[in-house]
C-alpha cells in the first residue's frame, strides 16, 4: 500500500464514520474498527476526523512513526453531519464555511472603521452590526461575495493563482 496509506480519502473516513456512528457516541475498539483497514490507514483517517472535530479518537504516532490505537468514538458534530440533508455520502458539490458570527462582526466593523462615512453613519453601522441576527450576517455575506467578484479587478490573477496546479 507504500504511501498512500498515509492519505485521508474521502471514501476510508466515510467507512469508519458509519461504524463510529452505528454506536452513537459509545467507545469503538478492537475488530469491529481494527479490521477495517491497517493501523497505519486507520489511525491516520482518525486523526484527520479527531482534528475536524468529528471523532474523538485515542490514538498516538510514536517518534519512529508507528501508530497505536486505543479507541474512538463520533462526537455530536460527527453524529449531526449524518443528520444532515444527505449527510456525509451527499455528493461534494457545494462549498460550506463556518464563520463565527463574532468574528465576521469584527472585520464588518474594521471595514466600517476604515470608510470615510462621518463619525454618525459609522456609529449608525456599528450598532447595526452588532445587534445583527446570524440569518441576516449569512445573507450579507453571500451578497457581499457575489458584489465582489464584480468589483475586484484581481479575481482572475487570484483563481488562476489558488488553482492552478
Amino acid at each position: 500500500m507504500s504511501e498512500d496509506k498515509y492519505v485521508v480519502k474521502r471514501e476510508r473516513y466515510l467507512k469508519i464514520l458509519n461504524v463510529l456512528n452505528e454506536r452513537q457516541g459509545k467507545r469503538v475498539y478492537g475488530p469491529e474498527i481494527t479490521e477495517l483497514y491497517d493501523i497505519d490507514v486507520l489511525c491516520t483517517n482518525l486523526e484527520y476526523l479527531h482534528d475536524i472535530g468529528l471523532v474523538y479518537a485515542n490514538i498516538l504516532q510514536s517518534a519512529d512513526g508507528y501508530w497505536s490505537f486505543a479507541d474512538a468514538r463520533i462526537t455530536p458534530k460527527g453524529i449531526a453531519y449524518f443528520e444532515e440533508a444527505g449527510g456525509l455520502y451527499k455528493k461534494e458539490t457545494s462549498v460550506r464555511i463556518e464563520i463565527e458570527s463574532s468574528a465576521l462582526k469584527e472585520m464588518l466593523e474594521a471595514y466600517v472603521q476604515a470608510t470615510t462615512k462621518d463619525k454618525t453613519a459609522k456609529s449608525k453601522m456599528m450598532n447595526a452590526i452588532k445587534s445583527a441576527p446570524a440569518e441576516a450576517l449569512k445573507t450579507l455575506v453571500g451578497r457581499m461575495f457575489q458584489e465582489g467578484l464584480q468589483e475586484v479587478p484581481h479575481v482572475w490573477q487570484l483563481i488562476e493563482s489558488v488553482l492552478s496546479h
